[in-house]
């Protein structure tokens, strides 16, 4: 497989595209101002408002992306201009999906702006983006090629439609878990973490934190845009010492290195010192990557970051090869 160059296409011709021509990064903040203060008002009604309130606070985290968006646009230029793609086999449909039922990541608007615009400028994949619990049923599931979880808190995918998620991912589709992708679902529903690969367990690694990077599989095409000793400030995770999370089913591309400067920290919970941070392996039949890159809004702009999301995303939806080989199993 060949992965091919992007062109990036000119900041006017995307502000364009998206309708965003008419309002500049001052008023899409007026209006975002303007819900906050309906926001207050709502407090005041107590319980009977909480819907009403988590519904204007997803318009304002899209309204602050918007802005943000059109003011960083120098920065995603340049972050996007040396991402590598490969050919897709044929069209493919991505599911971005960013319903949270618990935490909210002020990182979800932006992040799936970031990726969205990532799909159409490479041509790697058309995404849709939504928080609507009615798009995990069996047949809206059934145009996608891969549904990308995008810090999803909380039990985002309501009991009626786990079952098709599963036969979703039985017929040979593809997950991507982004950062909190593995903070959800972490109980009454074994087939989420079975097939996310590992469960939340504290964030010893805050979001102001610099971490230091090991990447153990450098050749790897998900793994080989980060380089050995990679630094970045963002929220790491630990995962939950039990039968979901284990070398010996899971590819392990990059974990923590705690001889780096700052790692060691109160609240790692590991016997065995194992902090990954991105993998990949086959469920069954279905292409599974995740990466708990993604807290912090700047992680976005990160250009090694978004061609790791991108060689994932790629593998996923089938168009990049990647192996799987449990890391247990690699005499390594």
């Amino acid at each position: 497989m060949f992965r091919r160059k992007i062109f990036i296409i000119a900041a006017s011709m995307f502000v364009t595209a998206l309708g965003l021509a008419e309002e500049t990064p001052q008023q899409l903040k007026a209006k975002s101002n303007e819900l906050r203060a309906q926001i207050v008002s709502l407090k005041a009604k107590g319980n009977e408002a909480k819907a009403q309130i988590a519904n204007v606070i997803i318009q304002v985290e899209k309204l602050d992306a918007r802005a943000k968006m059109i003011q960083s646009e120098p920065a995603v230029k340049k972050a996007l201009s040396s991402l590598n793609a490969v050919k897709p086999n044929q069209t493919r449909k991505l599911l971005i999906y960013t319903r949270t039922t618990g935490y909210r990541h002020k990182s979800i608007s932006l992040g799936a702006a970031v990726l969205k615009r990532i799909g159409d400028e490479t041509g790697a994949y058309s995404a849709t983006l939504s928080d609507e619990p009615a798009m995990m049923s069996s047949e809206n599931l059934a145009i996608y090629d891969a549904v990308l979880m995008l810090s999803t808190v909380g039990k985002p995918i309501d009991k009626k439609y786990r079952a098709g998620f599963e036969e979703f991912l039985g017929q040979g589709k593809g997950l991507i878990g982004i950062h909190a992708a593995t903070d959800c679902h972490k109980s009454g529903w074994p087939g989420y973490p079975e097939a996310m690969g590992g469960i939340f367990d504290g964030h010893p690694w805050g979001s102001g934190s610099t971490v230091t990077i090991n990447n153990e599989d450098v050749t790897h095409t998900c793994a080989d845009s980060i380089p050995q000793g990679f630094t970045i400030k963002d929220e790491m995770y630990q995962y939950k010492e039990n039968k979901y999370y284990s070398r010996n089913k899971l590819r392990i591309l990059l974990s923590l290195d705690l001889e780096g400067k700052d790692m060691m920290k109160n609240g790692m919970k590991r016997k065995d010192n194992d902090y990954p941070v991105s993998w990949v392996h086959s469920y069954g039949t279905a292409r599974v990557f995740y990466s708990n890159f993604g807290h912090n809004e700047s992680t976005f702009f990160n250009a090694e970051v978004l061609q790791h999301f991108l060689s994932g995303i790629q593998f996923a939806l089938g168009d990049l090869e990647a192996d799987t080989t449990p890391s247990a199993k690699r005499n390594k």
